[in-house]
Parts: structure tokens; C-alpha cells; sequence
């Protein structure tokens, strides 16, 4: 069975099911999510999966309910109730065939799992304080609800009954009483930050479960997206948390139609990958890269993010997007700072 054919036959099979199902335009599909059950109504969906008929390129699915993504395997096509052996053989060769040519090993990178957690109630505090000290302005509840942010790792676990923890009790205990988190996409992992500087890890990337390991760790603010809009996408990505979160609410970078992304290092190529994961791809799609500034501020960086870095880095999907621009802090390191601390200077590439 060709690839085409594959996607034909998967395409007929989904339309087979009982599940609502309708097309939105040329490659893209809208469903009922089989991971979170999605809305009430049983005529819509949230789930959306991308089958282009023209390439080899993978079968990518998204739900904007449950932010769970990824590229469609056998494991999903079970979820949506397509047991067929042959179409899962046939989905397997197809996927294969989509990692030669991306030449990335997609389905690894773009592998999202998620994971169903509640988020206890915030506790304002010194944690909560330290926040709105780093980046200069007092943050409302629902701003710090849309960060995801957790003041209490010790009523994330009770909320949720996870009984076992998979650091040390001492560390446990450490980050309860200093350190503040921020849910991470997928509510895989909490990342979390010190709060009194008196620790020698400032930052601790705490593992909720032992599938935790399987996802990529990024951070996103809490936004909706539509890919299908023709008005234009932003992208805010960054190396770190209050980096993103500085360009929402300092900087006001982006509308409504606004993704913020924190990559937790220098994985730039990775988090373009999650984005065409989630199909947001186009010449109406802008992004805004926030790059530590090694040049001034860390000359002993070991790859300093410099345009020339961005210019190799990402030359091959510079072509898929509308633009690319860099952006550097020139009075510190980042804009995880107050905004009187920041004045860009910024590069197309």
C-alpha cells in the first residue's frame, strides 16, 4: 500500500466510525478528542488531525482542549476506534518513510503525552512575591493561573494521589518550603525556581510520573490558537520561563493569537518542530525569538546565541514561516527582568 493510499483509506476509516467528524479545509480534519472526551455537544470537537495527500510527510494530530499532539501512531488510531491491522502495518511504513525525510526522527521529537493532572489552589506568599519582584509588576490570580503557576508541590501530589515521588524526600521537602513552579505543556513536569537564591540549584526539573521522561520539556502561558485564521500568528519563544512570561505581560509581544514558548535551554530546532507538530506553519506565522545575550553578558558561553548561531541553526525552516526575528536584551542577560531593565535590539533572519 502506497503512503496516499494509507492516508486514503485512514482518511475513509475515521469517516467509518460513529464519532462526529467534518473537514475543515484541504489537509485538515476536526474530531472528538478520545483523550479528554472534549465538549458536551456531540456535534463539534476539539481534535484536529492534518492529512496532507500530496507528500510523505507524517499524519499529525492536536487537541486545543487538552493540548495533547503528536504524530499519529497505532496507539492513536486505536484511541479513535480503527483496529485495523492491515491500516496499522501500512501507518507504520508510512511513519518510517516520514523520518527519512524530515531526517530529524520526528516521531521521536514530537512525541507529547498527556497527562490529566488538577492544579491545587495558589497560595500567595513570598513565592508568589518573588514573581512579581523578578519581573517589576504585581500579577493578578488569573494571570498567575494562565502562567500555571505551583506554590505548593505537597498539595499538587495530595490533589492528584500520587503517593510516590520520584526525587528524594529531602529535595521533596527543599523545594516545598523554597522554591515556586510552573507546570510544564503536557503537565509532564513542574519546573521549579528557587525563591530565596540561598540554594545551589536554582532550578529543579521535577519528573510528576516515570512516563514523565517521555516528553519534551516546554513551558507554555495558557493561550488558544487558531491555525486556520489568514490573520497573523506570533510565536514568543525563549530559553526560560519569566523570559516568556516578560514578553507577555512587560512587553505586551503579541495579541490574542499569541503562542509563548520556553524551551528550558538552547533546543531551538526542537520547539520548531513542536510547532509543525501542531501544524502552525505559513507565511502568516511570526516568530519572535528572545535569545540570551552571551555576546555582552556570557562571552563563556559554550554556543553563545549569536545571529550567525540563529542563521545556521535554523536555515532550513526559515522557509516556511513569514519571519524570524531575533531579539536581544542590551541592558541584561534576558527580559526576565523588569521592563525599566529592558531595551531590545532586534534581527531578521
Amino acid at each position: 500500500m502506497s503512503n496516499i493510499q494509507t492516508k486514503s483509506e485512514i482518511l475513509s476509516a475515521l469517516y467509518e466510525r460513529s464519532d462526529w467528524i467534518k473537514q475543515v479545509n484541504d489537509v485538515e480534519y476536526r474530531t472528538r478528542c478520545p483523550y479528554c472526551g472534549d465538549s458536551v455537544k456531540e456535534n463539534t470537537g476539539h481534535f484536529y488531525i492534518r492529512i496532507s495527500m500530496n507528500d510523505n510527510a507524517p499524519i499529525l494530530y492536536n487537541c486545543f482542549k487538552c493540548n495533547v499532539s503528536g504524530v499519529l501512531r497505532e496507539e492513536q488510531l486505536s484511541k479513535l476506534g480503527i483496529e485495523n491491522p492491515n491500516l496499522k502495518n501500512a501507518l507504520h511504513q508510512l511513519n518510517k518513510t516520514s523520518d527519512k525525510i524530515m531526517g530529524n526522527d520526528i516521531n521521536a521529537q514530537c512525541k507529547t503525552r498527556y497527562f490529566d493532572f488538577k492544579v491545587p489552589e495558589l497560595k500567595l506568599g513570598p513565592k508568589t512575591r518573588y514573581i512579581e519582584k523578578r519581573l517589576g509588576r504585581e500579577f493578578s490570580i488569573d494571570e498567575l493561573n494562565d502562567m500555571k503557576v505551583i506554590t505548593s508541590l505537597k498539595d499538587f501530589l495530595a490533589l492528584n494521589n500520587i503517593k510516590t515521588s520520584l526525587m528524594h524526600p529531602m529535595i521533596v521537602s527543599n523545594i516545598e518550603k523554597k522554591y515556586v513552579g510552573f507546570l510544564t505543556y503536557g503537565n509532564s513536569h513542574i519546573l521549579f525556581r528557587n525563591v530565596t537564591e540561598t540554594e545551589d540549584f536554582r532550578w529543579i526539573k521535577y519528573p510528576i510520573l516515570k512516563e514523565s521522561s517521555e516528553n519534551r520539556v516546554l513551558y507554555t502561558i495558557a493561550s488558544q490558537i487558531d491555525i486556520f485564521t489568514k490573520d497573523t500568528i506570533t510565536i514568543n519563544i525563549a530559553e526560560g520561563v519569566f523570559d516568556v512570561v516578560s514578553a507577555k505581560y512587560n512587553l505586551n509581544m503579541g495579541d490574542e493569537n499569541t503562542l509563548y514558548v520556553a524551551i528550558s535551554g538552547k533546543y531551538y530546532e526542537r520547539v520548531l518542530l513542536f510547532l509543525l507538530d501542531l501544524g502552525i506553519v505559513g507565511d502568516n506565522v511570526e516568530i519572535n525569538i528572545f535569545a540570551d545575550n552571551d555576546y555582552a553578558f556570557n562571552k563563556k558561553a559554550k554556543k553563545p546565541t549569536t545571529v550567525r548561531y540563529f542563521q545556521k541553526a535554523l536555515e532550513k525552516y526559515k522557509y516556511i514561516y513569514g519571519k524570524i526575528n531575533i531579539f536581544y536584551n542590551q541592558l541584561d542577560k534576558d527580559i526576565g527582568v523588569p521592563i525599566d531593565k529592558i531595551s531590545l535590539i532586534d534581527y531578521q533572519i
